[in-house]
């Protein structure tokens, strides 16, 4: 039996136990913005790589507004891959049920991304059992804060990233069991409107809306877009003005961006930082930009790609590899030039949504190819 067929059966023989520990990691709610539920979802991922792997962590990195991060060595000799996954999830607490139903896991981050935390486990754990990790070292990293940018857990995982060969992300996969190869460069920017307020009924001339002025904004915004170049802009969240019979003195957008390329990036910071208001007496406070460089398909990460399809192969999966707009932490190791991957975590489908869920056999196979990944690397 080859290494691959012994790695496939472990993988399946364990099955159930994956789906028990996804189940429980998704118990442990964790919300970016709720330290306290997060931090006990550290407890347990901590206690359960001791309970799989034997290991506790070679560095824990506190914060004081969010979770803690948690790093993993494996094994001596060089860094072959760092697995990275995040631990938060985008749910409040008690949002979405957690259930399943025959072949799928459906609730609260098993898809984005509790079950990719436990394939990066149990593929290490797998490599232990068929054959050992050879002369190469496997990292783990574990972040709290990856749903709002990873702005507290780049600085980290960076010069860890840097000591390894390859960058694998253990974000979900497409439905269809497509990795990613690229990903959307992702802006965005707060620009906050002050007018000036005036009575609506008797001092209407002497008012300057800010709401007006958003308005006015926001279609400028919008016109940005240029769907050929891949360019989107997004007016999510206006806010603004006190009471219906005055005038506006004050508003707040909030503005999302998203690019392919770094060039195409940092003409949008410019466009948005040029914008000028339309109305005399009122005034612009821009702030913010693009936090996080686009994950493109470079020549190293073709190289990566092409071993993975090699690892699928071998068990009759023609894999593919889609660009995607969502951003994740592989725009920022394929950003320092490290060959990434992004998408090793589970399949299913419905990320950001009530219908989130996980095709049990389909996450299974794939975690077998993420493991047999490995082996090639």
């Amino acid at each position: 039996m080859t290494r691959s067929e012994l790695i496939r059966n472990y993988i399946f023989e364990n099955g159930e136990q994956m789906i028990a520990d996804t189940i429980m990691l998704a118990e442990h709610q964790s919300p970016t913005i709720r330290k306290e539920y997060v931090e006990k979802c550290a407890d347990a991922i901590e206690q359960l790589v001791y309970d799989r792997l034997g290991l506790k962590p070679t560095a824990v990195y506190p914060q004081q507004e969010r979770g803690r991060h948690l790093y993993y060595e494996i094994g001596e000799g060089r860094g072959a891959a760092l697995m990275m996954g995040h631990y938060d999830t985008v749910w409040n607490i008690d949002e979405l049920p957690l259930k399943r139903e025959g072949n799928k896991l459906a609730g609260p981050g098993v898809y984005d991304m509790k079950y990719g935390i436990v394939a990066g486990i149990w593929a290490i754990k797998a490599l232990q059992a068929t054959g050992g990790l050879g002369d190469c070292k496997f990292g783990l990293f574990f972040n709290s804060d990856e749903e709002m940018g990873s702005r507290t857990s780049r600085a980290h995982f960076e010069p860890i990233a840097k000591q390894y060969e390859n960058a694998l992300v253990l974000e979900p996969a497409a439905p269809d069991g497509s990795v990613k190869v690229g990903r959307k460069s992702t802006g965005d920017f707060v620009i906050k409107v002050k007018g000036i307020a005036a009575h609506a009924g008797t001092d209407y001339p002497s008012g300057r809306s800010a709401i007006l002025e958003a308005a006015y904004l926001t279609q400028e915004l919008f016109a940005m877009t240029d769907l050929e170049k891949g360019t989107t802009v997004n007016v999510g969240v206006i806010s603004g003005g006190t009471k219906f019979n005055v005038i506006a003195a004050n508003a707040e957008m909030k503005v999302d961006v998203r690019v392919t390329k770094k060039s195409e990036g940092e003409r949008m910071e410019q466009a948005i930082a040029g914008l000028k208001p339309h109305m005399d007496g009122v005034t612009l406070e821009i702030t913010g930009g693009m936090n996080r460089p686009p994950f493109e398909f470079t020549k190293e990460g073709q190289g990566l790609f092409a071993k993975a399809a090699e690892a699928a192969a071998e068990y009759g999966i023609d894999l593919k590899g889609i660009t995607v707009g969502g951003g994740s932490d592989a725009n920022f190791t394929s950003g320092w030039g490290i060959p990434s991957l992004d998408g090793l975590g589970p399949v299913g489908d419905g990320a950001h949504a009530a219908k989130e869920h996980l095709m049990i056999r389909e996450s299974l196979a794939h975690t077998a190819m993420l493991t047999n990944l490995l082996t090639k690397l």
